[in-house]
């Protein structure tokens, strides 16, 4: 029976391969914008990647001011970096690794999709077999092996743009309009709680705030006793306020990095919203994290960025912020970076490309960034 299923699903890929040639024939393409009153868009994966995207969402909503956006998006997480906006009007949850089953078919037929657009990385196998078989019309994505047989439009890579910009590009292909970088959306609910935690903390106006994202998959750890040094010199040089951020199974790695500072950090850990998450970063003078999605969101709210990278490609998944804003500090160990396909397959038994990142070099960054701040972001819009 297995023997057969395969028989049946190469036959089926054969035949949608030859449609979709077909396709790319007559449409030439191009695609008639008038007809798109329906979109969807894959954007699978986590929250640095939704935050990634959403300059490319931004371009599809101006281009199409009318059509209805939907989103196929891989958790809340993810979702809540987008929800509350007006860029999207519904989303689609799909687990990253879950296999095609007929009631997702079923859904996408019945939605009547004009327009999909597959922003990388894709991450499901037969999602573009699927949207064959949903009847969507143009199909948009990029050339990886045998799915990219399937889009009627489909682009080579430029790997060196970096994700954010390879998605906006794709976007703008399928007709949308370009309109500023990464953003997250923060309701009225999430600043006043905020507020609250801000003054419980005896957060002054005045103070120089700097977050901390220890967290991420272990092997893309800074060290603890590095963020630990960090955070001292920082408190030292600039009086400043230190709050750790992360999710409940972040809390203890917070709570060891506050034992080994001189002076104690607000740990924020486990006790916020991600809405809330951003809203703490966006009131901050400066971030500093591992490569993961508060990263991202750090750019998204304009808050000057220090980014760690070890396994993780610091060029196809930098942070997208203005010029001399970022800054993205990568291990010099000649076999990083070697993340793939979700895997890290190291060779060692620790993760000696993090380690390898000195905390000189660090508070180096840091100290550059904060020069360029020279009022306190939460005292700015008082500032004559």
């Amino acid at each position: 029976m297995t023997h057969v299923k395969k028989i049946f699903w190469k036959l089926l890929y054969i035949r949608e391969i030859a449609k979709t040639a077909l396709q790319r024939f007559v449409y030439r393409g191009a695609i008639d914008q008038d007809r798109v009153r329906s979109i969807l868009v894959v954007r699978l994966y986590g929250i640095g990647n939704m935050v990634l995207a959403t300059p490319a969402l931004r371009a599809l909503r101006r281009g199409y001011p009318d059509s209805r956006i939907t989103v196929l998006a891989s958790g809340n997480d993810a979702w809540d970096v987008i929800s509350g906006s007006r860029v999207v009007d519904s989303v689609i949850f799909f687990g990253r690794d879950q296999t095609i089953d007929p009631a997702l078919l079923a859904r996408l037929r019945s939605a009547r999709f004009d327009l999909m657009v597959v922003f990388y990385p894709m991450g499901v196998v037969d999602l573009p077999l699927l949207a064959a078989l949903s009847g969507i019309r143009y199909r948009f994505g990029y050339r990886n092996a045998v799915r990219g047989n399937l889009y009627t439009h489909r682009f080579d890579m430029d790997y060196k743009k970096g994700e954010g910009r390879l998605n906006l590009d794709l976007a703008c292909r399928a007709g949308g309009r370009r309109g500023g970088g990464p953003f997250f959306s923060i309701g009225t609910a999430d600043r006043e709680r905020i507020d609250r935690l801000f003054s419980d903390g005896r957060i002054g106006d005045d103070e120089i705030v700097i977050t901390f994202h220890p967290g991420s998959q272990e092997m893309r750890r800074w060290p603890k006793d590095c963020f630990a040094a960090l955070g001292d010199k920082l408190v030292d040089s600039h009086h400043a306020r230190i709050i750790l951020l992360g999710g409940p199974d972040e809390r203890r790695l917070c709570r060891d990095i506050s034992k080994q500072m001189k002076s104690k950090p607000i740990i924020a850990a486990g006790l916020l919203t991600l809405k809330e998450t951003a809203e703490v970063i966006g009131r901050s003078d400066l971030f500093v994290g591992n490569d993961s999605g508060p990263m991202h969101i750090a750019t998204a709210v304009s808050t000057p960025c220090v980014g760690l990278f070890g396994p993780t490609d610091n060029v196809k998944s930098r942070p997208w912020g203005r010029r001399g804003k970022t800054a993205t500090i990568r291990s010099r160990m000649e076999c990083a970076p070697c993340y793939k396909n979700g895997e890290i397959p190291c060779i060692y038994d620790t993760n000696l490309c993090m380690a390898g990142i000195s905390v000189q070099d660090v508070y180096s960054r840091s100290l550059s960034l904060l020069a360029g701040e020279t009022v306190p972001r939460r005292n700015r819009e008082r500032t004559p």
